[in-house]
């Protein structure tokens, strides 16, 4: 008699031992009391695995945790179905984006090769097969030259764009945006591909961060006073807990305050946050990661009770994504903050 295999099983098996790169909630009140970088260094390094510290600077440390998190990823992408591999792929492509920004920044700041290569990281690009392509880049100093470069690429018609709209405004938010807008379409093209049982939980992971792309953006237009005919072409069409109209509302309110009001508003109205949402205030700080970590919970909340070992596997998966750059990103910030005490 033949036995039945499930796809995920062998994931589910080795997520058990991934887990335990995971920081607990618990330790984050020992976390808040660090004071010092060599303290730092020891409270994360059990959850960054092969991480090497040289300068601790904030730009090594922001790169060797990221190394760390994509050798994680490499280990789940080995022990997991073709469609999962696919979606992550897709996931990391946000890293090479980076990257490529990060290239044509410093060509336009006229930074040396060396400076810019301290802020690539080269391990995403192993893991994508791309790590040629990125070093040929690093190599250029002109951006007719990447242009050039990017023609046979699917980022041709965006860095064209993009880069043609620098030349005449000196303004690169376009070329920034036309990038993020192709990573989150990007995402909605692989969801289409996803079997039914994926899709429920993966594409419900793809619909929460294209709708925090689309406020990000609306916010960050909002603030900076960009023309609202200009932005609206970098709105991916999407539907989650805000639709089309919403978009549109949000994209027309001129007071910044106003525009947070009407987020409290919609979100404050939807059932499935009533739980977790506080109302954010104009004097946040940080307006749109308290409504990333929103999000996120609210994920976490609807799939974490999950006992199918293929829907255990896919959500444990994306857990540990989301945590891990939850992580990096408070890790970073007390970074930020240790350094600023010190100098």
């Amino acid at each position: 008699m033949s036995i039945i295999i499930n796809e995920y099983s062998y994931i589910y098996i080795k997520l058990s031992g991934l887990r335990n790169f995971v920081i607990e909630d618990f330790l984050y009140e020992d976390f808040e009391k660090i004071k010092d970088i060599q303290e730092l260094i020891n409270f994360i390094s059990p959850y960054f695995p092969n991480v090497n510290f040289i300068s601790f600077t904030i730009e090594e440390i922001e790169n060797q945790l990221y190394n760390s998190f994509f050798k994680i990823i490499a280990k789940i992408f080995l022990s997991s179905p073709q469609n999962m591999r696919e979606f992550l792929k897709s996931y990391i492509l946000k890293f090479e984006i980076d990257n490529i920004k990060q290239i044509i920044l410093g060509i336009i700041l006229q930074m040396s090769k060396e400076e810019i290569k301290q802020n690539i990281n080269f391990v995403v690009e192993d893991y994508l097969e791309h790590r040629e392509f990125i070093e040929k880049l690093v190599e250029i100093t002109n951006l007719d030259e990447i242009q050039f470069l990017m023609r046979e690429t699917h980022y041709n018609q965006i860095i064209r764009e993009g880069l043609n709209y620098f030349k005449k405004t000196n303004e690169i938010f376009v070329l920034e945006s036309f990038l993020d807008k192709f990573y989150f379409e990007n995402l909605k093209i692989q969801k289409k591909k996803l079997k039914k049982a994926e899709e429920r939980i993966i594409g419900a992971f793809i619909d929460f961060n294209i709708e925090l792309y689309n406020i990000n953006l609306l916010y960050r237009g909002n603030k900076n006073k960009i023309n609202k005919d200009l932005l609206e072409q970098f709105i991916v069409p999407h539907k989650f807990f805000f639709n089309e109209g919403h978009l549109n509302h949000l994209l027309n309110i001129e007071d910044p305050n106003q525009f947070l009001k009407y987020i409290n508003n919609q979100l404050s109205k939807n059932q499935d946050l009533k739980k977790d949402f506080q109302e954010i205030s104009p004097n946040n700080s940080n307006p749109i990661l308290t409504i990333k970590n929103l999000y996120r919970n609210h994920f976490f909340n609807k799939f974490k009770h999950l006992i199918d070992i293929k829907d255990s596997s896919i959500y444990q998966i994306l857990e540990l994504l989301i945590k891990k750059e939850m992580e990096i990103e408070k890790i970073i910030k007390k970074t930020v903050q240790i350094l600023h005490q010190l100098g």
